[in-house]
């Protein structure tokens, strides 16, 4: 589906080969298509509770705080080759971010589709549309904030700058 996909989309946009974006979604996407099956296994060797109501709970949440740390270090080794002759650095803080924004683009599509049918209730459609666009809005500033950080970035082309010059 993969090939399939950046076939068509090179087919109809052949300039997008030169897109970094497109790189990066390819790469990422084949990372996680790869990677996520052998990283499920190693979660799903532990069994889970039967009995127990609390520990079912905790162990559906560390099952979906894993599926967004293994998604995230599946895509990030995948994007490597693409940011280092892109950009010359990688961002360290990248995998962790997920655990901010993979939540809240959840709840955001969430809300996206339920706009869908109460799109012809009365202030109920402008309701959501203005959570929606609040939510985005929220997760932009936040992006803009983590992207800002000092020192959170390596130079692939001078490894250990960051802890010579801090």
């Amino acid at each position: 589906s993969l090939s399939i996909a950046a076939f068509l989309i090179i087919l109809f946009d052949p300039s997008s080969v030169y897109d970094i974006g497109f790189w990066l979604s390819v790469c990422a996407t084949l990372g996680i298509v790869l990677m996520r099956p052998a990283m499920d296994e190693l979660f799903y060797k532990w069994q889970k509770p039967r009995k127990n109501k609390l520990l079912r709970s905790i162990y559906s949440v560390c099952k979906y705080f894993y599926g967004i740390i293994s998604m995230s270090f599946a895509a990030f080794l995948f994007t490597l080759p693409v940011c280092y002759f892109a950009f010359g650095e990688i961002s360290l803080i990248g995998i962790f971010s997920n655990f901010i924004f993979i939540p809240l683009a959840t709840v955001l599509l969430v809300l996206c589709v339920l706009f869908i049918p109460f799109s012809f209730v009365p202030y109920l459609d402008e309701a959501i549309s203005y959570f929606c666009a609040e939510l985005a809005e929220f997760m932009i500033d936040a992006a803009h904030a983590v992207s800002d950080i000092k020192g959170v970035n390596a130079s692939l082309n001078y490894p250990f700058s960051n802890a010579v010059f801090i």
